[in-house]
């Protein structure tokens, strides 16, 4: 289930290229030391909007670049993109964790609007699926996330249900980048955990 292509494979080599040219162009402008930390928010901001858009107003090429962006900022300032881009990217699904003793209720669940949620999950997939070559290092960052999805796949499993694609879709990006013994590790450990207890995660707003 979680092995196999996703849709960034289907791009030639040479298209990847022009993605990272249009990213070197971005992540190069002239900057000085004073106020590089608003150039990265600000650039930050835009991207994530573009991220957000409409899908009938972002084209795959666009979403592409985006991703060839994020990626090239990221190495060029990993921690500045960590805490101006990538964690406003994660922070949604981070609120989903069992360890998030602060936003229990009082049922013991944490409860996230499903319409947030969904809007976190289709930004995700765009900038991780779509926006990245299937060994970005970029990747690597959703092993912060990487369980919450396989929960939030298997509480939507027996549902015809957006989420449940872009879940799984997350999940073999992310094991795609992985080293193979990483991966069957990360698995063997979903297996021995059992999947009643990767299903403790807190709910989603009222459904899946």
């Amino acid at each position: 289930l979680f092995v196999g292509d996703h849709s960034s494979t289907n791009v030639s080599a040479q298209d990847w290229q022009k993605y990272k040219a249009v990213a070197q162009i971005i992540s190069r402008c002239p900057v000085f030391p004073n106020n590089i930390k608003q150039f990265y928010i600000s650039v930050s901001r835009q991207l994530i909007e573009l991220l957000l858009a409409n899908e009938t107003q972002v084209s795959h090429h666009v979403i592409r670049a985006i991703g060839a962006a994020v990626q090239e900022l990221t190495n060029q300032q990993p921690e500045l993109m960590q805490d101006v881009c990538l964690s406003h990217l994660l922070h949604p699904l981070l609120r989903l964790s069992c360890d998030a003793d602060s936003l229990l209720l009082k049922d013991g669940q944490i409860l996230l609007p499903e319409e947030t949620f969904t809007q976190c999950t289709v930004c995700l997939h765009r900038l991780f699926v779509i926006g990245q070559e299937p060994q970005s290092s970029l990747l690597s960052k959703l092993h912060k996330v990487s369980r919450i999805l396989v929960s939030v796949y298997f509480l939507a499993k027996n549902r015809v249900s957006l989420i449940k694609s872009l879940s799984a879709d997350l999940i073999k990006a992310y094991l795609g980048y992985c080293e193979t013994a990483e991966a069957a590790r990360f698995l063997m450990s979903l297996v021995l955990t059992g999947k009643d207890d990767v299903q403790e995660c807190p709910a989603i707003g009222s459904t899946v």
